[in-house]
């Protein structure tokens, strides 16, 4: 299964050489030599402004298409305004890329220089996956537990919408008032979905009606509550910065009071009524295989979010060897964890049992009864013990920038040429702590304004033990997705288009390779933090497993779960959300292992084809401000990059 992922290597066939007597009939059938065709100067600049006009124009094209995009990346054109997404305008934008994707193919990449060719061959790439996906449009769940717009209006308007004038302030009020027409069009794009027995299972529906709920009490929708709305008590702090005169400032109150009560509560409602109706018949509690056309967009899934040739099969198969491999890396460092002597006694009770454990690993490759029993005892004691886990959010916000701090310091023995933009660490707001994972990014602004955020969810640190927030700081932050994004955003000498693609392959399996490569720049000094680290590979190989499991193979929420306890420490609770997770957003999960292991291979193909000359520095200044590749173009570049420093 895993040659699909594994490079080609550039092997030297060597046949044995026959002496043998040649007539000159034989020589004059020598095939013919191909020459290349010649390329004009003329057509060569063509070409070139074909391709730089035809990029520009994109780009363009699909930045005035977004307002919500153009906010995303500092601008206030269209400030006022949310993103359309009714079926007109879906239709239509579908009808653009098509026309683009003609374009493109028309183009001579031959007649190329090669980055310019390499921009053409990812736009072509990026151009051929929205159509093919487009055939699979309403496969998905517009809101659900982990996404949506009910979510999202409220974190862009508190995070993104800037108020640095009055100016600003109205446009905020009307995007209040754009609340409600953008939710007509949600509630329009789920009744479509319904109408062809698309459906979410009952958790997502309750999720969703629960968190939009509360999006609805404080102040101003309850006059005597002490608590304040969210958006109300954003616009307050960022118009109180204006130091408007106070009657501005009661004339801005009162239209956005009025916006809140006539648009956001109705939208709200009428949002909230219809999920109502639609929770009386979920669907089960299994993946999109049980829809018409279901396993055909999870293959199409996979091929996405993987950009490898892995099928569903292939994709189980290699995770349950990954998550083998994994726990006997566990078992080897056993030893440095210095257990209570509970847990120990614990551990040899089991392995004198005369009773089996549950095999908890491949029928291929199977742990012995001792070791399973060792990781039982193992996962009881962390997935239990309470003091390995943060009570004090700010506690765990302290030690997640001291990991930071502390490792940003041996960066350069690692990359070479670090972009100069900030970042920050935050706790989630409240409104969507539901709906947010344990701890994400936000990517800063084109201009580096307004910084990057890692985020920490105070409401579910009761779901991972300290020891593995190291591990996931790194992921998020450095070497992880922080650096990673700023040496895209910071490489002008790439079209705008590849600076603002994403490739979940590449990006995850940036994050996940980042976490292992914090190791070789001193982390991890305590053993604990390294079982955590091996924790949060094991957690990424399970996804292999339990993704294909639940959209290929017809698994059910109940088996995923006996089948991640049984291999993994984690809680029941963490375990359901994770689960749940994976249920609403089909292969996503998987490119993270997919893309770790892509990325290992290619350097260690690049550390033996280089040799002494390797540099890591450069190598990984170059990965980078490739910005993210599919990984078989991936491949090629470091293929041709090696080549070029032989």
């Amino acid at each position: 299964m895993i040659q699909h992922i594994i490079r080609t290597s550039k092997t030297v066939l060597l046949a044995s050489l026959l002496v043998l007597p040649l007539s000159a009939c034989q020589l004059l059938q020598s095939k013919p030599v191909v020459v290349a065709p010649v390329i004009s100067p003329q057509e060569k600049a063509h070409a070139k402004t074909t391709t730089d006009n035809l990029l520009e124009t994109y780009a363009k094209w699909q930045l005035d298409s977004s307002p919500m995009s153009q906010a995303y990346r500092g601008l206030k054109t269209n400030y006022d305004k949310w993103d359309d997404i009714s079926e007109k305008q879906s239709q239509k934008d579908q009808q653009q890329l098509q026309d683009y994707l003609m374009q493109a193919k028309a183009i001579n990449q031959n007649a190329l220089e090669l980055d310019k060719a390499l921009s053409l061959q990812v736009f072509i790439h990026k151009l051929e996956q929205a159509t093919e996906s487009f055939a699979f449009q309403y496969h998905n769940y517009p809101v659900n537990q982990m996404y949506g717009l009910h979510t999202s209006v409220n974190s862009f308007l508190v995070n993104i919408h800037q108020i640095d004038t009055i100016k600003d302030a109205t446009h905020y009020i009307e995007r209040v008032y754009g609340i409600k027409p953008l939710f007509n069009q949600l509630i329009a794009q789920i009744k479509k979905r319904e109408a062809m027995g698309i459906k979410p299972p009952a958790f997502v529906y309750e999720n969703v009606i629960k968190t939009s709920e509360k999006l609805l009490k404080g102040y101003p929708f309850e006059k005597k509550s002490k608590e304040q709305n969210i958006l109300w008590e954003s616009f307050i702090k960022k118009t109180e910065k204006l130091k408007l005169y106070s009657s501005s400032e009661n004339i801005l109150k009162h239209k956005l009071k009025r916006a809140l009560l006539r648009a956001y509560k109705p939208a709200y409602k009428k949002l909230i009524k219809h999920l109502k109706k639609s929770n009386l018949t979920p669907a089960k509690n299994t993946g999109f295989s049980q829809f018409d056309q279901g396993k055909a967009f999870y293959n199409l899934s996979l091929k996405h979010s993987t950009t490898s040739t892995l099928n569903a099969q292939e994709i189980h198969e290699l995770g349950l060897q990954q998550v083998y491999n994994l726990q006997t890396q566990i078992l080897a460092l056993l030893p440095e964890l210095n257990l209570p002597k509970n847990v120990l006694d614990s551990i040899s009770i089991l392995n004198n049992s005369e009773t089996s454990p549950d095999n908890i690993a491949s029928d291929k490759q199977v742990l012995s009864s001792n070791q399973l029993s060792t990781l039982k005892a193992l996962f009881h004691y962390t997935r239990n013990e309470s003091s390995l886990y943060y009570t004090d959010p700010q506690q765990a916000l302290t030690d997640s920038q001291a990991y930071i701090k502390n490792l940003n310091q041996n960066l350069s023995a690692a990359f070479g040429k670090i972009p100069d933009i900030k970042m920050q660490v935050k706790l989630v707001e409240p409104f969507r702590e539901a709906s947010s994972p344990v701890a994400f990014y936000q990517s800063p602004s084109d201009d580096g304004k307004r910084p990057g955020v890692y985020y920490m969810n105070a409401s579910k640190l009761n779901e991972m033990p300290k020891f593995q927030f190291e591990a996931l700081a790194y992921h998020e932050t450095i070497p992880g997705h922080h650096l990673q994004i700023i040496y895209k955003l910071n490489n002008k000498n790439i079209p705008e288009f590849r600076r603002h693609s994403h490739y979940t392959a590449y990006s995850e399996g940036w994050g996940l390779y980042a976490e292992q490569l914090a190791k070789e720049l001193g982390g991890y000094k305590k053993p604990w933090n390294e079982y955590g680290r091996l924790l949060m590979e094991l957690w990424r190989a399970c996804r292999l497993v339990l993704d294909t499991g639940l959209h290929a193979k017809g698994w059910d929420i109940e088996k995923a779960l006996e089948y991640r306890l049984a291999n993994t420490p984690f809680t029941k609770t963490d375990s359901l959300n994770a689960i749940k997770r994976y249920l609403v957003m089909p292969g996503q999960a998987t490119a993270y292992k997919i893309g770790q292991l892509k990325l290992l291979e290619l350097r260690e193909y690049a550390e033996d084809e280089l040799g002494r000359s390797f540099d890591l520095a450069k190598y990984h200044d170059f990965i980078l401000e490739l910005g993210p590749l599919p990984l078989n173009i991936l491949q090629q570049q470091v293929e041709a990059w090696i080549e070029k420093n032989m």
